[in-house]
């Protein structure tokens, strides 16, 4: 009966446990055995050995197994090894509810932002059970927390070399080396943690982000494409690599983000608005006015998709509506200056475009200027008339030189004849 008693005390502070959230630190299967323990002073025949035989397979060589045992071999009438396996599962419960209540207040401590305090309880826990991952975790995110990162660092080491296949130190341990800028230790950490949880969208995210600082574009890209496809809704990665594949100009790839983006979540405005955006660059008007159009049906006061319309249709030569837009998004949004601009801008005469009768008379201008240059380069070409002075002129000069060249040669006849007589 003594026995008995212990037995029902092990059963009470098990309940215990599970309603104060004193969860026992054992393995998962093990937790659950612990929590059956308590019904089982309800069972009887067949049902008591079925439950007593699920216990023992979850967790033979834990509490709930040493329970189960004692129970057993209190009813085979041997209170010595029942009383025995009574003991032991009261001294493993007693040995992990010490340093569970450190972890508890520990974690109050933290909450409050007593990270001293915090950091001491942990340890507290550590020194009654040093093997314990989750107390190790909470000292390094204490530690974090209060900007002892270095410190955390060497606690995560600690971590990892006593559960070297749980991705979470490895992740933290990650996240420890990027606040301290070694971001190439960052990295590799980081590759491990996916290695041992591939589907882990914070770790492809976070990793994204430090490539991305680093100014390793490509790789970036990749790891919030695999965030994504592990979480489709996950905006931030959706913005960050929107930013991205601006920032590439690789407009393709972007354009298929966005209409994914928009089969997606067809009933956001903004998602419609900035596949909009993307067409108007790109130009493709028509489709970027169906995008704008949709924007502004999910959202009547959507300023900037009114502002988009009222661009489109001026591009269209429809002033009448681009007024009617520009109009409208102004009223929506009253700090949107671009559409003032250009509502301003339509009441003003442009500048650099003369009015059309000045158009004309400025052609007719130029029509006669050009007229007068064909003319005078005409009359530049035509060889100019001799002048009937300057021709009796040359006649006489002529003549003069006929004259004066004829008496020389009627001596040279002279002085030939008389030399012959």
């Amino acid at each position: 009966m003594k026995v008995r008693t212990n037995f029902l005390f092990a059963g009470v502070l098990v309940t215990t446990m599970t309603y104060t959230g004193a969860t026992a630190v054992y393995a998962d299967i093990c937790t659950d055995a612990m929590k059956k323990v308590p019904s089982l002073s309800s069972l009887q025949g067949s049902k008591l050995t079925k439950q007593e035989d699920l216990i023992l397979q979850l967790c033979n060589d834990g509490p709930a197994g040493r329970i189960v045992r004692g129970d057993r071999y209190e009813r085979a009438a041997d209170p010595k090894r029942a009383a025995s396996e009574y003991r032991a599962a009261l001294a493993e419960i007693a040995r992990d509810v010490v340093p569970e209540s450190h972890i508890r207040q520990g974690d109050k401590h933290l909450l409050a932002r007593e990270f001293r305090k915090a950091i001491e309880s942990y340890k507290q826990a550590l020194k009654e059970r040093p093997d314990w991952t989750e107390a190790y975790l909470k000292l390094a995110d204490a530690n974090m927390a209060a900007g002892n990162v270095d410190e955390a660092i060497k606690v995560l080491r600690k971590c990892i070399k006593i559960e070297k296949n749980d991705s979470i130190p490895h992740f933290k341990l990650a996240q420890a080396y990027g606040r301290s800028k070694r971001n190439k230790d960052a990295i590799a950490e980081y590759k491990i943690a996916l290695q041992l949880a591939p589907d882990s969208v914070e770790a492809n995210k976070e990793l994204a982000m430090l490539y991305q600082k680093t100014g390793m574009l490509d790789e970036a890209a990749h790891f919030y494409q695999e965030a994504l496809r592990l979480k489709q809704d996950d905006r931030y990665s959706r913005n960050a690599l929107t930013t991205l594949y601006i920032k590439q100009k690789n407009y393709d790839a972007l354009l298929a983000l966005l209409k994914e983006e928009a089969k997606l979540f067809p009933d956001n405005p903004d998602t419609h608005y900035r596949l909009g955006l993307v067409l108007y660059f790109m130009k493709d008007f028509d489709a970027a006015d169906d995008e704008y159009r949709t924007a502004v049906t999910l959202k009547p006061n959507h300023a900037k998709a009114l502002y988009g319309l009222g661009k489109i249709a001026l591009i269209k030569g429809d002033k009448a509506a681009a007024t009617e837009f520009l109009l409208a998004s102004q009223k929506a949004d009253p700090t949107l200056l671009e559409a003032k601009q250009i509502l301003n801008g339509l009441d003003e005469k442009d500048p650099f475009q003369p009015e059309p009768q000045k158009i004309k008379s400025y052609a007719k201008k130029k029509q006669k200027k050009s007229v007068k240059k064909t003319v005078s380069k005409k009359k530049k070409s035509v060889k100019k008339p001799v002048s009937k002075k300057k021709s009796a002129t040359s006649i006489k000069k002529s003549a003069s030189k006929k004259k004066k060249s004829a008496p020389s040669k009627t001596i040279v006849k002279k002085k030939t004849g008389t030399g012959a007589k």
